[in-house]
């Protein structure tokens, strides 16, 4: 759970420089939801890994002239993830945001997961799998 004021910053650069889409993972039935946000400032983008996790790619651009870096995170859609949408969903501002985590925390179903007793041996494992 985020604290309130990482909730407001949070929403505020997905507000400002996020982007909320679906991304195709195996084949069209299967998209994962994902966060983007694009920025030159990399602590900043450091800072909300901290809360959100995700992974920092970076891109050299030349503007008038001058070389400098624009970064990206990109943020996967997972429990915490959509524990954190929740919780900004009422802090963002942009209508449009607003649609596109609604339409996130709708479609979002958590992957499942199979959980084996622990100390089992693969023969043991097996019969689980043909139980199922």
């Amino acid at each position: 759970m985020l604290k309130p004021m990482e909730a407001a910053y949070l929403a505020g650069m997905i507000d400002g420089d996020g982007t909320i889409s679906f991304k195709n993972i195996d084949s069209i039935e299967h998209q994962n939801s994902v966060i983007t946000i694009s920025s030159s400032d990399l602590k900043m983008l450091v800072y909300i890994q901290s809360m959100l996790n995700g992974s920092l790619s970076s891109k050299k651009i030349t503007i008038t002239g001058s070389i400098t870096y624009l970064y990206s995170l990109e943020i996967k859609m997972n429990e915490s993830v959509y524990g954190a949408l929740k919780q900004i969903q009422k802090l963002l501002q942009s209508h449009i945001k607003i649609q596109e985590v609604e339409r996130v925390l709708d479609q979002y179903k958590p992957e499942s997961r199979a959980i084996l007793p622990p100390n089992k041996t693969p023969r043991d494992m097996l019969v689980l799998k043909k139980a199922y």
